[in-house]
């Protein structure tokens, strides 16, 4: 939409508009890398996805990346209001978009996850009571063998 401003003659609004728009871009984009790289080395020092803290995290992602894409895009309109201050001939970008569809993906994994997280819990749960068990039924087979053993030797 930028190269629709350049044939108005008003060529320097157009690129310090350009300026701040990408600016803008930027930062957001460097603030989603920061909660993006934290939740990566998270779920790499935990070996899995599949725990509460991860998709507590993946939740947070994900709402951080449906609200910077929308703040960018309030931004960027402010920043045209100024420049249509001192130009108001120019014409309103019609491109102001959010995008929050990867926003709403990790919301949905966070859920996933979480529920990966409970069914390993279970699983966790059921391993330790089946090796109670094991070693409770070694323990009877023992003390019934020695019990034996002692009828054995009374006989």
């Amino acid at each position: 939409f930028i190269q629709s401003f350049v044939g108005s003659g008003e060529s320097y609004i157009v690129a310090c508009f350009g300026c701040i728009t990408g600016a803008i871009s930027c930062v957001g984009v460097a603030v989603m890398y920061k909660y993006v790289r934290g939740y990566c080395e998270r779920e790499l020092a935990d070996g899995t996805p599949f725990t509460y803290d991860g998709a507590k995290e993946l939740f947070k992602l994900g709402i951080v990346c449906m609200i910077i894409p929308a703040a960018m895009s309030a931004l960027v309109g402010f920043a045209w209001g100024v420049c249509w201050i001192f130009a108001p001939q120019i014409t309103a970008p019609s491109n102001f978009s959010v995008d929050v569809t990867s926003g709403l993906f990790m919301l949905l994994a966070s859920f996933i996850f979480k529920h990966g997280a409970e069914v390993r819990e279970q699983k966790h749960a059921a391993e330790a009571e089946l090796e109670q068990l094991k070693s409770e039924a070694e323990e009877e087979d023992k003390s019934e063998a020695e019990g034996a053993t002692d009828e054995k030797i009374t006989e």
